[in-house]
């Protein structure tokens, strides 16, 4: 039955806004010292608190803002005005996100994603970028958490959703892992029926899940309280929506598009490599010499709009430089197109990128066979459904070179774990139509293939795990503090100095009494500082008293 509802998406971009206009208004009518003391009055102990109001949060950060709220509104309102006549045309049953007629099934394989991702997750101790997110964004409150950021270090939209778990546990690095393991087991039941319209064998997709579950920076990522394995459900949502609307043209899997690819970007800004990618394929999907597909055309127009309105508080506190000109992501001013494009390809890069992809380590000639396998299969075969697959490994092998010429920037190996997946699926997807039809000698060979990488994989995760994930030894940095005393901070307030977040978790074992930031609070009792900025401490006001590696423990003089 055909089913139009006329009203959701111009009530959404209505409200919007709305928002966006009241925002504006609070915005623009408060003087910047205003703005200065209600923001540290949220929690005046953050990251950088002793210098937000002249980096990050300035006088300038302000007119920027303004001009960047007002321009947002009147896009939204132009937004919601030309709204007004799409229709969410639903004609089909193309995408659900549970097929409730197997249920059951899609239980087993989400329960079968849960005890992978415990098992490895309880192999590794907390890293420092898990305890640096959890402490500095998601225990803040809730404006702090999704309008500060002065590293990339806050993925945004993990971080706010972490933020609120902590109504239910205060370790918020746990609840962080949760969140990723509950998007890396939804991936997997997503792929288990989405795999259903190539292969119906029950036995060759379950060993197909298996071996996605041993892919290093999948499983890897899934483990950590970080935003990755959210944006990898997200880009691969994304994916599917596009995917029916290709094949059904219903404008309503744009509109859910148009949000979780916007979520995407708020995740994690490097969503824009996957982005670019995905919409190279929408393009190439099109009949040659056909009209532009101008539906498609607004949906992007929209999730910019929607991305940039998203990053409103972002842009308003931290300025915008803090999201595309920070260290991270920023290249160097002297770097030339033809210098960068020389050092990408001949740089150790892609045999670093390979090896995690493919556990090939110096051997980038076997990698790169990996890499054309799905072109040359579908070469060979040309069939309609390979060739959509192919089309889109290529497009997304475009995104991600393209977006890095332009920025002269190369992402880190887990900015592009979305690209890892993808091509794990399309080569597998590839191989499983090419033996639909055939024997069951090829289909088991498939099976043994599968089940001769998940070992293999599986051998070098556990040599790997969690040592690759940000090359250091997690494990054995977190031991030593573990074995260091700290027994004399039972119930005393400390203050714990920016650098030296990583301490949290095993002072918060001893005392609840922590706060942290860049400026030192002197009515603590103890003061944890590293050694390279103890020059911040006033030896007339503190005493050492304890000193592990690099960090100092002072006491406050009585």
């Amino acid at each position: 039955m055909n089913r139009t509802i006329n009203c959701i998406v111009p009530i959404f971009w209505s409200l919007t806004s709305v928002l966006v206009l009241l925002y504006g208004i609070w915005y623009t009518s408060s003087e910047y010292q205003v703005l200065v003391d209600w923001y540290q009055n949220l929690e005046p102990n953050f990251y950088k608190n002793d210098v937000w109001s002249s980096i990050f949060f300035t006088s300038q950060t302000k007119g920027f803002g303004e001009t960047y709220i007002w321009i947002l509104f009147f896009m939204s309102l132009i937004v919601a005005i030309s709204t007004r006549n799409i229709k969410l045309d639903i004609k089909t049953k193309s995408f659900s996100p549970i097929n409730w007629s197997n249920c059951k099934v899609d239980l087993m394989i989400f329960m079968l994603g849960m005890l992978i991702w415990f098992f490895w997750q309880s192999r590794a101790a907390y890293a420092t970028d898990e305890v640096f997110s959890a402490i500095n964004f998601a225990s803040k409150p809730f404006f702090q958490t999704i309008s500060f950021y002065p590293l990339p270090n806050n993925h945004i939209f993990f971080n706010a959703l972490n933020h609120w778990l902590s109504i239910f546990h205060d370790d918020l690095i746990w609840t962080g892992r949760v969140i990723s393991g509950l998007s890396f087991s939804i991936i997997l039941v997503r792929i288990w029926t989405f795999i259903g319209r190539f292969e119906s064998d029950i036995f060759i997709k379950l060993v197909f899940i298996l071996l996605l579950s041993t892919i290093f920076p999948i499983i890897g990522f899934a483990t950590q309280a970080r935003g990755y394995s959210l944006q990898l459900l997200l880009a691969w949502i994304a994916f599917e929506l596009v995917y029916f609307y290709l094949k059904t043209k219903e404008t309503r899997h744009l509109s859910t598009y148009v949000i979780v690819m916007a979520l995407g970007m708020w995740t994690i800004p490097s969503f824009l490599f996957y982005w670019i990618g995905l919409s190279v394929f929408v393009i190439l999907s099109g009949k040659p010499y056909r009209t532009p597909d101008f539906k498609y055309i607004y949906a992007s127009i929209r999730i910019l709009i929607l991305s940039l309105i998203l990053y409103i508080p972002v842009v308003t506190f931290s300025g915008w430089q803090s999201v595309v000109a920070n260290k991270y992501v920023a290249a160097p001013t002297d770097l030339t197109t033809s210098e960068f494009f020389q050092s990408f390809f001949l740089s150790n890069y892609f045999q670093g990128l390979f090896n995690e992809w493919f556990g090939s380590g110096t051997s980038t000639w076997l990698a790169v066979i990996l890499i054309i396998l799905p072109v040359g299969l579908v070469v060979m075969n040309k069939q309609k459904e390979q060739i959509v697959l192919v089309r889109l490994f290529l497009s997304l092998v475009f995104g991600f070179i393209a977006v890095s010429l332009i920025i002269k920037k190369i992402p880190f190996y887990r900015n592009v774990i979305i690209h890892c997946w993808f091509y794990w699926v399309i080569l597998f997807l590839i191989i499983i139509s090419l033996i639909k039809d055939r024997t069951r000698f090829w289909k088991n060979m498939l099976v043994l293939i599968m089940l001769t990488i998940t070992i293999y994989f599986t051998f070098l995760n556990f040599k790997r795990y969690p040592f690759q994930l940000y090359y250091y030894d997690v494990n054995a940095w977190v031991q030593s503090m573990k074995d260091t005393d700290l027994s004399n901070l039972k119930n005393q307030y400390v203050f714990i100095e920016d650098e030296s977040f990583y301490w949290h978790p095993q002072i918060q074992k001893v005392t609840k009494q922590t706060k942290s930031g860049g400026k030192i609070d002197l009515l603590s009792d103890i003061l944890v500082i590293e050694t390279n900025r103890k020059d911040k401490v006033d030896t007339l006001i503190w005493q050492q008293m304890l000193q592990s590696g690099e960090t100092l423990f002072f006491k406050r003089r009585k």
